[in-house]
């Protein structure tokens, strides 16, 4: 949980945990790959968006080149549609 605050407050923003998809939200979801490589995968649709994360590290990469790839539309920050990784 503590590196869920840390996201948070990498984002500028408070967490909510939820046992349910509380639909149009991001979803944060942790696994340690074994054997396999570390990294993220994010998955943004126009109802919400899936972030698969491999340790806080990369929880905290994935926040960072999410929130550059971000863009003002009247106020309202949008993110285009589609998949991002960061297996490099």
């Amino acid at each position: 949980m503590a590196f869920l605050r840390a996201a948070g407050s990498a984002i500028g923003d408070d967490l909510t945990v939820s046992a349910v998809n509380p639909v149009c939200c991001l979803y944060i979801s942790v696994f340690r790959p074994n054997p396999g490589r570390e990294g993220y995968v994010f998955i943004h649709q126009g109802g919400g968006s899936l972030l698969i994360v491999s340790s806080e590290a990369h929880l905290l990469r994935a926040l960072k080149e999410i929130s550059e790839r971000g863009v003002n539309e009247g106020g309202e920050v949008r993110y285009p549609l589609g998949v991002m990784d960061g297996y490099r």
